[in-house]
């Protein structure tokens, strides 16, 4: 005999797949970036020395505010709970970090910094200069940094997700009484 009653699907119509979703595009965009990132300044796997080559940290800059763009619409218009929403702003914090880590690399080539409509003083100029190597030597822990936060807001929703199936579980149960 044929029942019109769909197989129990925990993911569906209940809450839990906009967060599932939202889990793994956050995932898959935060573990593209580090990947990506650490494979571009240690591109041989037994890698010493790194070469970070300033038109790729122009192009990974563009791809981490992205990044910060994504979280940032997440956060402005999904429920997700306290929990997710502080990982997810940890998460947004630890993006910019690493964006402006890479525009301090890439700056000093790609502005002309001594045009006038710059109106940069000498001082601010050598500091721009002198900033581009040491965010060179911090692009490293800027990208851990991000991966660390991206594995913690990914636990956050793991985390949610199941205490909204645990919720559902139990409305199904007093229903079933």
């Amino acid at each position: 005999m044929a029942t019109n009653r769909e197989p129990a699907n925990p993911v569906r119509g209940d809450g839990t797949r906009d967060a599932q979703t939202r889990r793994d595009t956050t995932r898959k965009k935060i573990e593209s970036i580090t990947r990506d990132f650490t494979r571009e300044i240690y591109p041989y796997e037994h890698a010493i020395d790194r070469e970070i080559n300033e038109m790729w940290a122009f192009e990974a800059q563009k791809t981490a505010d992205e990044v910060v763009a994504a979280l940032t619409v997440h956060q402005e218009t999904s429920l997700d709970g306290e929990l997710i929403d502080t990982k997810r702003n940890a998460a947004i914090q630890q993006a910019k970090e690493l964006s402006d880590c890479l525009s301090q690399i890439h700056a000093p080539d790609s502005f002309d910094l001594h045009d006038p409509d710059w109106n940069l003083t000498e001082e601010q100029i050598a500091a721009i200069i002198a900033a581009a190597p040491r965010a060179e030597r911090e692009l490293e822990q800027r990208i851990s940094a991000m991966r660390k936060s991206g594995d913690e807001l990914d636990a956050a929703f793991h985390s949610s997700v199941e205490q909204l199936r645990g919720r559902i579980r139990q409305i199904d149960v007093s229903v079933v009484r």
